[in-house]
């Protein structure tokens, strides 16, 4: 149509700046701390993937709190997290960030995450 003007808006949130990476390598049954907590902190993880070699079960814990239910995974499957503009997971205050599996099953990948002050 003559004159008609068209625009489009994405907010996707606030988008994070400078992500420090670390690789993600876990093996043993039970917990695996992926990112140490620091007292005044809280982590924000925005991205990550992660393979899993064999069948296990996975949790993502905050410190000592459960921030999902039980996740099934299947031998070679896989889980990716992407950038949304919001975090997928917060720790609270010093917690760290802890992949928890229920054998001890070869995890490995990448996560993305921030780490500022509360």
């Amino acid at each position: 149509m003559a004159g008609t003007r068209w625009s489009h808006v994405a907010i996707l949130g606030d988008r994070p700046k400078g992500l420090t990476e670390a690789s993600i390598n876990a093996a043993a049954s039970g917990n695996n701390i992926l990112i140490t907590g620091v007292t005044g902190k809280i982590i924000k993880v925005w991205k990550l993937f992660c393979v899993f070699n064999a069948a296990v079960n996975i949790k993502w814990i905050d410190g000592a709190t459960d921030l999902t239910g039980v996740k099934n995974m299947l031998a070679n499957g896989s889980i990716t997290l992407d950038l949304d503009g919001d975090p997928w997971f917060t720790t609270s205050d010093g917690n760290d960030f802890i992949l928890n599996l229920s054998g001890a099953v070869q995890s490995s990948g990448r996560i993305y995450y921030t780490q500022d002050r509360t």
